[in-house]
C-alpha cells in the first residue's frame, strides 16, 4: 500500500515599509510603558539597591580589576553592571590622582654614609 503526504506551505511577501511602521508603533508603546513605570516610582536607582558594604565590595572589585589583579567580574543583573561601572569610574579617578601625585613629587633620596 502506498502513502501519499501533502505538505502545504504559504509563501507571502511582507512589505518592508509595513514592517518598519509596525516596529515603530511597538517601540512607541514600549517607550510609553517605560516612562509610565519610572514616573510611578516603581523603579529604584541602582544606588538605592545596594548597601554601603556592598558598594565598598564593588569598589574593591573595580580597583582590583583596574590593577589587573582580577581578570573577570561576574555580573548579576543590569543594575549590578551599572553600579560596577560607577565604581570603576571612581576607582579609576582615585588611581589617576595617586599617579599624578607621585609624578609631581620630587624624588629625594637619602644616602647614609658610614664613618670609619
Amino acid at each position: 500500500m502506498m502513502k501519499v503526504s501533502n505538505e502545504a506551505t504559504i509563501h507571502f511577501k511582507v512589505d518592508p515599509q509595513a514592517l518598519i511602521k509596525k516596529y515603530e508603533q511597538e517601540i512607541k508603546h514600549l517607550q510609553h510603558r517605560l516612562t509610565a513605570q519610572s514616573s510611578a516610582g516603581e523603579k529604584k536607582s541602582a544606588d538605592q539597591k545596594y548597601s554601603s558594604e556592598q558598594k565598598k565590595s564593588q569598589y574593591k572589585q573595580a580597583k582590583s580589576f583596574l590593577k589587573d589583579k582580577t581578570k573577570e567580574i561576574e555580573l548579576e543583573s543590569l543594575a549590578h553592571a551599572a553600579a560596577l561601572i560607577r565604581q570603576l569610574k571612581r576607582a579609576h579617578k582615585t588611581i589617576c590622582k595617586r599617579l599624578e601625585k607621585k609624578q609631581t613629587q620630587p624624588i629625594i633620596k637619602t644616602v647614609k654614609v658610614k664613618k670609619e
